[in-house]
């Protein structure tokens, strides 16, 4: 898949992380909503956070385009925020199998929509499995994560890990 729409949180923990090259990676260009363009950019922003400049920057390149939407009735029935609920609806709009987000609810209405959600913990491992970064690098992201805010449950981070040790041993092993 070339294009693929986001929702702030992928943006925000990739961007802190400095990490966003591996969202480029994947998916060359990454749409986004105006209201994840206000709560990432434009918030961050007059919060002085280092990320919204990194989003910022990708904008201007290029490969981070912001585009209009309205929320669709079929997502509005999620209540979920808006930023996650005109993602979804730009996402359904354009007929894409997949979405970028981390919220659980969001990624819940996600699968009942029939849309695919990825989120940060994805391209952390893409990035592992690619040799973007090590498995050292790839903990280290898992706990600056969670140092920076980023909220998962214990069976995930394990998972995570277990993941990551899997990968890097099949690499090994080739």
């Amino acid at each position: 898949m070339s294009e693929v729409v986001s929702d702030s949180t992928v943006l925000i923990f990739l961007a802190k992380l400095n990490k966003l090259p591996l969202l480029k990676m994947i998916y060359p260009k990454v749409l986004i909503p105006e209201k994840v363009h206000d709560e990432v950019v434009g918030k961050g922003r007059r919060k002085g956070e280092r990320n919204a400049i990194i989003v910022r920057n990708a904008i201007k390149e290029g490969w981070i385009e912001v585009r209009e939407t309205e929320t669709r009735e079929d997502v509005n029935e999620f209540k979920l925020g808006r930023g996650e609920s005109e993602a979804l609806s730009l996402s359904k709009n354009l007929n894409h199998e997949e979405i970028l987000v981390d919220d659980e609810s969001a990624r819940d209405a996600a699968r009942f929509l029939g849309v695919k959600p990825r989120g940060t913990l994805f391209f952390l491992a893409e990035g592992l499995r690619k040799s973007k970064i090590d498995f050292d690098e790839y903990l280290k992201s898992l706990e600056k994560l969670i140092e920076i805010g980023f909220y998962m449950r214990e069976e995930i981070y394990l998972e995570a890990v277990r993941m990551g040790r899997k990968i890097a041993a099949q690499k090994h092993r080739i």
